[in-house]
């Protein structure tokens, strides 16, 4: 009789060890699970932040001594904006141009006709391979803006939600947000 009681409690007192030792491991497992998550969310944000740091930061940087790092930087954003004032009957345009490796934003005034291209005499000048000295010609007519292709080595196209038109000589109607599509870059049209 001692010995089947001696067997109980023997099996009671495994089973209460077994109880406490699921009940340690189970404790050590969800502060290793915490630990894993907080080390695994820190890995992640400095991945990302790695990976945010390659996008904005130019491979090239600190190679060349000879080059200023606002030179070497290769995506460049620029905002031009008109000094003079035009009279209040001029249509004001947004441009805002993207390049193959710069994205520049001007702000022009159209009061008879205004041209775009890589001649510094332009009032839109951008200096691309594919864009020409004189490449369009902003004009206002009735109040409405026209523009038109003037280059005879490049051509532009108008792309107004699915519709395109390819720019000739002939005067054609810009509506706020229209796109110009050049050979490789493209150019958003904002009326204000």
């Amino acid at each position: 009789m001692f010995q089947n009681q001696y067997f109980y409690i023997g099996i009671i007192i495994a089973e209460a060890v077994i109880i406490v030792s699921l009940i340690v491991a189970n404790i050590i497992t969800k502060k290793k699970n915490k630990r894993y998550k907080e080390m695994l969310s820190q890995y992640k944000r400095s991945v990302r932040e790695e990976q945010l740091d390659a996008k904005l930061q130019n491979e090239y940087h600190h190679v060349d001594k000879s080059i200023s790092d606002i030179e070497a930087v290769p995506y460049s954003v620029e905002f031009h904006e008109e000094s003079k004032v035009e009279p209040i009957d001029a249509i004001c345009v947004h441009l805002v141009y993207h390049g193959n490796i710069s994205t520049k934003k001007y702000v022009i005034n159209v009061m008879d006709e205004a041209y775009l291209g890589s001649d510094k005499t332009n009032k839109v000048c951008i200096n691309e391979d594919e864009i020409a000295g004189k490449h369009l010609r902003f004009m206002k007519q009735s109040k409405e803006l026209y523009i038109q292709n003037v280059s005879e080595q490049y051509r532009a196209t108008l792309l107004r939600g699915k519709q395109k038109y390819v720019l000739t000589d002939i005067p054609v109607k810009v509506n706020h947000g229209d796109i110009i599509k050049f050979k490789d870059s493209t150019m958003e049209i904002g009326i204000i």
